[in-house]
């Protein structure tokens, strides 16, 4: 689901994610592109159960994991700016 993450605080300012941050509609597509001869030859992929068909990334709205992602990191920053 894409609009899972998760995050762990290390200290005030030091976060790890795991997430997809990177991931727009523009960005899929690049990834889909770049990838186009592996994905055409699904059965090289059986062996590869990570690896999603073009349809399920695509299907993905990252909108609202970015959204507050970037209203975190927003805060991280003043926050830190401010001290």
């Amino acid at each position: 689901m894409a609009d899972e993450a998760h995050a762990h605080a290390y200290s005030r300012y030091v976060y790890g994610f795991q997430c997809h941050m990177e991931f727009t509609p523009d960005c899929v597509e690049a990834l889909i592109e770049h990838d186009e001869k592996e994905l055409a030859a699904p059965a090289a992929l059986a062996d590869r159960p990570c690896v999603q068909q073009p349809d399920q990334p695509r299907a993905d709205d990252c909108t609202g994991m970015n959204a507050r992602l970037m209203a975190f990191l927003d805060r991280l920053a003043a926050d830190h700016t401010a001290r």
